[in-house]
């Protein structure tokens, strides 16, 4: 059997950092408090965020899944600008 490692950019103690942003909606502004990730570790993560909504998103408009699921994009977005980073993945989106 194979096990895999921990991601440490994960290491978030928040309950809700799932890859997909539902049921739960991951909160933005707890990683901005969270005292023990870098400015950079922040950032990376809310990128991650910002996918992974974009993702579900996408799903929404083109009736994948079933009932529409909301994301937070607006809030990771605003996220990100607090920190002083850029939505990467804004400029990519297909």
């Amino acid at each position: 059997m194979t096990t895999t490692q921990p991601d440490p950019a994960r290491s978030v103690p928040i309950k809700q950092d799932t890859q997909l942003p539902d049921p739960q909606l991951p909160d933005p502004k707890l990683v901005l408090e969270d005292p023990s990730l870098t400015r950079e570790e922040k950032i990376e993560k809310l990128r991650r965020w910002s996918y992974d909504a974009r993702e579900l998103d996408v799903a929404n408009e083109e009736g994948m899944g079933g009932k529409p699921r909301p994301s937070n994009l607006d809030e990771v977005q605003k996220a990100l600008r607090e920190l002083g980073a850029t939505d990467e993945a804004a400029s990519h989106k297909q």
